[in-house]
């Protein structure tokens, strides 16, 4: 199941008073479990911002994060499996999915769940479609 998030970001860069219109757009994928073997699945499609210092320094970017769902549906153990660039900060992204909201898959009975997300954060100045293009192209694209 993929989700895309369009925003536009007016960057102010320091010593200019100049703004930049960007375009931006993040993209979800669930990695794991696939589809047919499905506990839990977000109730609140509340998408994570796009890291701050990622649009600062006007870079694109990926994440994947292990994580459980408990039988309660509450999201514990995040973690980051893989990330570009290396070494940039999804804290903010880690603490979004521990506020995700978890509803149980009609059918099936409540029990912990080991879940992989991929999340691609993509921006340029052309506009929202080629941004959502340009992120879906990311998506397929490895990110480690």
């Amino acid at each position: 199941m993929r989700l895309c998030v369009i925003a536009v970001f007016a960057l102010i860069f320091s010593g200019n008073v100049k703004a930049i219109d960007m375009f931006g757009a993040v993209e979800f994928t669930d990695l794991s479990p696939n589809a047919s073997e499905k506990v839990w699945e977000r109730e609140k499609q509340v998408m994570p911002r796009y890291p701050k210092a990622l649009v600062m320094d006007g870079v694109r970017g990926c994440s994947v994060f292990d994580f459980d769902v408990t039988e309660d549906g509450k999201a514990t153990n995040v973690e980051i499996v893989s990330s570009l660039p290396k070494g940039a900060n999804f804290r903010p992204v880690k603490k979004q999915i521990l506020r995700w909201d978890w509803k149980l898959v009609e059918g099936k009975a409540a029990t912990k769940e080991s879940k992989r997300v991929r999340l691609d954060f993509c921006m340029n100045r052309e506009s929202r479609e080629s941004v959502e293009a340009q992120c879906k192209a990311q998506a397929q694209m490895a990110c480690e």
